[in-house]
């Protein structure tokens, strides 16, 4: 009912754009060139098919970024081979219905965008069938049905109904919910099927996400305990079903040979691989970010991963021998978006770790289920906290689709998320918290005043900066306001380009914070406001700086009434 529910939702949306179905094509929706070159090549031609399609347009190679990707290949697009692979079928679909129906056969139609959304549908269906019938072969028929709820109505899994914003996952959650299930039917049933099905599952994973070669070892792990007698039985297995695990890992390499040969056909035509490439940063700060971050820390935005996490300190009987595997699965997967920088495909993508944390831990929580339904207390108390984090995520859902959503938003903290929770409109002076700490009423009197400029000053795309000022911080101020007036006939819509108010403290001539305030998100179209940001002084600091930069946009942006104050202690109107 959700899928059905959901894809009318989007039906209707894609409709009101039927007539232009150039307004879907984001990064995401757009199919890799290379997949043409095996169905009706002569409608694509690459350069030639991108430049066509943007000819007469004020578009250009830098404000596209279908052209910019189609026609430079500076960055690849996030679909690889292994989701060419997988969506072939209902591309080609897609293909004739367009021909037949006298639609745009250019791959970007309503017809292909309509069978994908819909594909995609299935194979999360399909990831979560998978799944149920894993868990049936541990746990009671209740203990599955409770968990796989759960995982639909209090994780973040019902974010991918909305395919086109989580592309690349919607695969990568199909494809791991699989690898389970045939790592376990291959290991009960050997044959050349389950062992052809493995070997193009991890074969498709590797070139979905190529930072799953940290998988690899998964399907000799899986129901091998610390037992050696468990070891022994895996060796026997290899040995006597060693035809099996051959046609497993050539079905494997078949995926694998097909993106190398694209890398190397590819080179200096359609896309450039200089830049893609696998480093590993030692830093455990990002290590921080996948766990607590405002911007995607799964204690934050998914907290049910702990309660799932603590199910495998469930693991009995038969289950404890497959705990090994997904341990290791769960730590690789962590190891991997937070210590490897994969630039090709999105590699280290921290919304990932969720999505594969959900299908490693789906078992362990099914034990967790089981083991609180023999018992009233457990079973009460597990039932409150799902409903909890259920109705909680059910707000962010709605949230997160609608067209004006809080939490779904660049440079989130936690002092925004905190206003936010639970909210359906955001003031102002809270708005303030995606870029600074410290949001203050207007009418706050002033202990004194440092600068004050009347002149209208202009930024647009040649001038980029207002003459920056600085000044030496006495002991009494504790607080400082950078306030202006500013106006813009069109406001930036590009967040990574708004023009930014800056202060700036230095110690000893080393900068040691700065605030920032992005000032086309707090202005309407020709009209001039008042801006301010406010800042605390760091301990130590000696010195501050203000400036202006208009963030690389071409669009003007003008200010007048600069002014910058000081208070020595924060007054009554904090947000």
């Amino acid at each position: 009912m959700i899928s059905i529910l959901a894809g009318m939702r989007m039906d209707g949306y894609i409709r009101k754009f039927s007539e232009d179905p150039r307004k879907l094509c984001k990064e995401e929706v757009a199919y890799p060139l290379y997949l043409v070159n095996w169905t009706e090549a002569h409608d694509f031609k690459m350069r030639s098919w991108a430049d066509s399609m943007f000819a007469g347009t004020e578009i250009t190679p830098r404000t596209n970024p279908i052209y910019f990707n189609a026609r430079n290949g500076v960055k690849v697009f996030r679909q690889t081979v292994g989701v060419s692979l997988m969506d072939a079928a209902p591309f080609l679909a897609g293909h004739f219905w367009a021909k037949r129906y006298g639609h745009e056969a250019d791959g970007f139609s309503l017809p292909y965008v309509r069978i994908l959304y819909f594909w995609n549908i299935l194979l999360l269906l399909t990831g979560l069938y998978w799944l149920y019938l894993l868990a049936r072969q541990f746990v009671s028929p209740a203990a599955s049905v409770i968990a796989l709820a759960t995982l639909v109505g209090a994780t973040q899994l019902p974010d991918l109904l909305y395919v086109f914003d989580h592309y690349q996952s919607v695969h990568l959650f199909f494809l791991h919910a699989g690898l389970l299930y045939f790592c376990h039917r291959f290991f009960y049933h050997p044959g050349y099927i389950s062992g052809l099905c493995l070997g193009v599952i991890m074969g498709l994973i590797m070139t979905v996400r190529p930072v799953e070669f940290l998988l690899l070892p998964l399907p000799f792990l899986w129901m091998t305990g610390l037992r050696w007698s468990h070891i022994r039985v895996k060796l026997y297995h290899l040995i006597r079903n060693h035809w099996h695990y051959l046609v497993a890992l050539l079905a494997f390499l078949t995926p694998v040979y097909i993106q190398l040969s694209y890398w190397w056909n590819s080179t200096n035509k359609a896309f450039v691989f200089n830049d893609q490439v696998l480093g590993i940063d030692t830093s455990f700060s990002k290590l921080i970010d996948v766990m607590v971050s405002a911007d995607k820390g799964w204690i934050v935005y998914s907290p049910i991963l702990g309660l799932m996490f603590l199910g495998l300190f469930f693991m009995r009987g038969k289950a404890s021998r497959v705990t090994i595997a997904l341990i290791y699965a769960f730590v690789a997967i962590l190891y991997g978006v937070s210590f490897l920088v994969f630039w090709w495909n999105n590699g280290d993508n921290q919304h990932d770790f969720f999505l594969q944390s959900y299908v490693f831990l789906f078992l362990p929580f099914c034990m967790l289920v089981e083991f609180s339904l023999k018992k009233w207390l457990p079973g009460l108390s597990l039932a409150l906290v799902i409903l909890v984090f259920s109705a909680v995520n059910l707000w962010r859902l709605s949230d997160h689709l609608s067209p004006r959503s809080l939490w779904n938003t660049d440079n989130k903290n936690i002092d925004y998320l905190m206003a936010t929770f639970l909210q359906d409109s955001v003031s102002e002076q809270k708005l303030k918290y995606l870029d600074v700490h410290l949001s203050l009423d207007e009418n706050i009197a002033m202990d004194s005043i440092w600068l004050k400029r009347n002149r209208e000053v202009c930024l647009n795309a040649t001038d980029q900066y207002i003459r920056r000022f600085d000044a030496k911080i006495n002991n009494g101020e504790a607080y400082f306001r950078f306030s202006v007036m500013a106006r813009s006939e069109m406001p930036e819509t590009d967040s990574w380009k708004y023009a930014q108010m800056i202060i700036s403290f230095y110690r000893g001539g080393k900068n040691i914070s700065n605030e920032v305030l992005r000032v086309p998100r707090y202005l309407e179209a020709g009209k001039w406001k008042r801006v301010w940001i406010d800042a605390k002084v760091p301990q130590g600091a000696d010195r501050l700086a203000i400036s202006i930069w208009n963030g690389d946009s071409k669009s003007e942006l003008c200010f007048k009434e600069m002014s910058l104050a000081s208070f020595s202690e924060t007054l009554p109107g904090k947000n």
